[in-house]
């Protein structure tokens, strides 16, 4: 799915929606706006050959900013959609054969999160689980790989990728004006098709003589998320 489609959908189901929250008691609209910050990981891969050592794994910082629209059914049960632009970009260091390998890896990306939530109906403070998918568009990638601060060739590749989803939170509303709230959450996020060894994380090319590395090219979509959001929020 593309970020022009899924726009667009986003902007026909906030349509729908908002006719059928008219039409069925009982069905609330929610439509906010959210800003997101936590760090993106790739932990190290389990292989012992040179390569493999010579993998750093990466943590780094992931911020964002987006909108989201939810179906609030009885006021307990609710359908959540996201649309959320984010940077996320990380480094890692590691010594192999007494050198010090140094790396970063980066890339921009559209992320589309859908999940199934349960909110307690508690006045001014409501809190909620929730579970879903998050649906990833990478854009642009950026990658450097260094062996005592001497640049190995390197390049990065990436590809639509879906992640499970978490979130545990809550709904903070005014008690003259429970239309308006204010959502905050812990989420974390895990990459569905992603596994231990470095072929799920890239390639690295070590000189067969020395097992010094001579090129890299590395995976840019992330392993795991974890990030809080704060927002606001308008239900009718």
């Amino acid at each position: 799915m593309n970020a022009r489609a899924a726009s667009s959908l986003f902007a026909l189901g906030l349509a729908t929606l908002s006719s059928s929250a008219l039409a069925f008691p009982g069905l609330d609209i929610g439509v906010g706006v959210a800003g997101l910050a936590g760090v993106s990981i790739i932990d190290q891969p389990s292989g012992n050959d040179a390569a493999s050592k010579a993998y750093p794994g990466f943590a780094g910082t992931r911020t964002g900013i987006g909108g989201v629209l939810e179906a609030r059914f009885l006021g307990f049960v609710g359908v959540e959609a996201g649309y959320f632009v984010s940077t996320d970009k990380g480094e890692g260091d590691v010594s192999l054969l007494g050198k010090s390998i140094s790396a970063s890896l980066g890339q921009t990306a559209t992320h589309i999160p859908v999940m199934a939530k349960l909110v307690a109906p508690i006045p001014i403070f409501s809190p909620f689980i929730g579970l879903g998918v998050d649906f990833v568009k990478p854009g642009s990638c950026e990658s450097s790989l260094k062996l005592e601060g001497v640049t190995v060739p390197t390049t990065c590749y990436n590809d639509s990728y879906s992640m499970w989803t978490g979130a545990l939170g809550a709904e903070i509303s005014l008690p003259f004006l429970d239309m308006i709230r204010f959502p905050v959450s812990l989420r974390g996020s895990a990459h569905r098709d992603f596994g231990d060894s470095l072929s799920d994380r890239g390639t690295i090319t070590v000189n067969s003589t020395t097992g010094i590395p001579e090129s890299a090219k590395l995976r840019s979509e992330w392993r795991y998320d974890v990030y809080g959001t704060v927002g606001a929020s308008i239900f009718f």
